[in-house]
């Protein structure tokens, strides 16, 4: 430490005074930090142990000495901080030949040992470590019946928490450097309020979003509290947030056996849902993982988060907790027909999204407006108009009185047959048909929920009436 300074800060700052090398102030102090201060600490420390050896025999206090100066190597914690700035200064003060010439000079002087500035930059840094092993060294060769042996147990403690202490900061500090640099890639990021204390970067990548006409590649970030996606901008552009999703209220959900993209999963949330594909296998676990882990990590920050009573569900949930999530559209292209009435989409019969089970209907199955949680007074088919506002069409339903278990051992014939225009596998309880696209499946009887009785391979059970088409 004391050759960082004479050898090299002292002369710097001599040639620089007399015109000699052109360093800006600021750049100067950013090099070097608070290293005189550092030195006075070491020098003061070194001083004291010297004495301390000297008077051993008589009063040994070598644990003492280091207990009493424990606590000024927080100092470290500045110099830390700024040590990745001083890399960054000196990698752009050296474009400068003769800037470079000064340190390839001194570092070529035998005093340095063959090593270049650097090296001896770094090395304040690698000083707390190293006190700690010369403590736990004392305290291995000192008896633990000697006076002096509880003064090193305690200085060992306070230099283990300024470690610590350090490496918090460092880490820290990195988020803050990370999180910056992602938004500032944005456009008006503080205006926006991207920039959030305590917000931190976790992943990014480009996702394909399947909407309802294309597909199109969009820019995902995840935060630890929020996922956002932007249109991949054209350099030198920069993003703009397309849409905003609170993390506590998305929920994910892999879909293996997505017709489009075996790497695809649903992205749910209260105001859009949606699903998505990578390119790879290992992008797509990589996503799921990331976002888990975001999940964690928040959960355990408001896990004392206030909790509410929901009189529509009976349960208590947390305050800001998703209660239920928008339905994920089918896309445009895999409907020609009204998935109810089965009537074909043209010109005039436009197609049109029920908002709570996504599904694609015409304008008379679809002329009723609900109002959806997250959404509004919003077009819903004729089924979901009935339906609780939060239900979806994996979710049980109550059949009416009429249309008990007990029709499934009835002995009703099968009234005509239908074709599964998409893959349906039953979710939570009830007795549901699982069938699969292209299996013709024999009605037994019509129910107004949307739920009809059917049956297929001699087994029974209710099936979704919009997941159906005529042979």
């Amino acid at each position: 430490m004391n050759l960082l300074y004479q050898h090299f800060k002292k002369p710097l700052q001599e040639q620089i005074m007399l015109g000699q090398l052109t360093i800006s102030e600021q750049n100067f102090q950013v090099l070097f930090a608070n290293l005189e201060e550092l030195l006075g600490v070491n020098t003061e420390l070194l001083k004291r142990l010297i004495a301390a050896v000297k008077n051993w025999a008589a009063k040994p206090n070598i644990g003492g000495e280091l207990l009493t100066l424990a606590p000024f190597l927080l100092l470290y914690t500045q110099y830390s901080l700024n040590y990745g700035k001083a890399a960054e200064v000196l990698r752009e003060i050296s474009k400068d030949k003769k800037v470079k010439q000064f340190f390839t000079d001194k570092s070529n002087d035998p005093i340095c040992v063959g090593l270049d500035f650097s090296a001896y930059l770094i090395m304040p840094i690698q000083r707390i470590p190293r006190y700690r092993l010369l403590i736990e060294e004392l305290l291995n060769n000192t008896p633990k019946d000697h006076d002096d042996y509880k003064k090193l147990e305690d200085a060992l403690s306070k230099v283990k928490n300024v470690a610590k202490e350090v490496d918090k900061a460092i880490v820290e500090e990195e988020i803050r450097v990370t999180m910056l640099k992602v938004c500032k890639r944005f456009i008006d990021y503080r205006e926006n309020a991207l920039l959030q204390p305590g917000r931190k970067f976790h992943y990014e990548g480009e996702l394909t979003k399947i909407c309802r006409k294309e597909h199109k590649k969009r820019l995902f970030f995840l935060f630890s509290d929020c996922l956002i996606y932007c249109h991949p901008p054209v350099p030198p552009q920069k993003l703009k947030i397309e849409e905003s999703f609170k993390l506590i209220n998305v929920r994910v959900k892999d879909v293996p056996d997505f017709k489009k993209s075996p790497t695809a999963f649903q992205i749910q949330t209260e105001k859009k849902s949606f699903v998505v594909y990578t390119e790879t296998e290992k992008e797509k676990a990589e996503w799921l993982a990331q976002i888990k882990k975001a999940q964690d990590e928040l959960a355990k920050k408001k896990e004392t988060f206030k909790t509410v009573y929901n009189k529509d569900t009976g349960q208590v949930q947390r305050a800001d907790e998703l209660s239920s999530t928008a339905p994920v559209w089918v896309p445009d292209d895999e409907g020609k027909e009204c998935s109810l009435c089965h009537s074909k989409f043209t010109f005039t019969n436009r197609r049109h999204h029920c908002r709570q089970c996504g599904k694609l209907v015409c304008g008379p199955c679809s002329n009723q407006n609900k109002t959806i949680p997250g959404q509004g007074k919003v077009r819903v088919c004729s089924p979901c108009y009935k339906k609780p506002a939060d239900a979806t069409i994996q979710e049980d339903l109550e059949i009416e009185s009429d249309s008990t278990s007990s029709d499934l051992e009835a002995d009703l014939e099968p009234k005509y047959e239908l074709t599964a225009r998409y893959d349906f596998e039953p979710e939570g309880t009830g007795q549901k048909l699982q069938f699969k696209k292209g299996d013709v499946i024999k009605i037994i009887k019509e129910d107004e929920t949307g739920w009809w009785l059917a049956e297929l391979n001699g087994n029974r059970g209710w099936v979704p009436a919009s997941f159906l088409a005529t042979t």
